[in-house]
């Protein structure tokens, strides 16, 4: 006696094994070839849907994980340049004060 394989089971076959074992599992299950191809068929679909979902589910968490090293990157980026013009500012601070104590001599 062979196999009774769940309806999901039979989507999940490359078609010549569903085509080696339709006719017998029609059988098994009391339905007609037409009828069982068609449930079949249904079930790939539902199949394919819950497929593509996890695909997009995981395009998605893939994408906002890329959008906050994006705006990691940029905030450091801006937390450097403000660094720069912080030191900027302290050297001509530095260069103004050493000129109004005359410790610089004009040139």
């Amino acid at each position: 006696m062979a196999k009774d394989y769940s309806i999901e089971e039979l989507a999940r076959l490359f078609g010549f094994e569903y085509e080696l074992c339709r006719k017998e599992q029609a059988e098994l299950k009391g339905l007609r070839l037409p009828e069982l191809d068609k449930i079949v068929q249904e079930e790939r679909k539902r199949i394919q849907l819950e497929e593509s979902d996890k695909v997009l589910a995981e395009i998605r968490r893939e994408a906002h994980i890329a959008a906050k090293v994006r705006g990691r990157f940029q905030a450091d980026r801006r937390s450097k340049a403000f660094v720069v013009r912080v030191v900027m500012l302290l050297l001509l601070l530095a260069v103004a004060l050493l000129l109004l104590t005359g410790t610089i001599v004009d040139l």
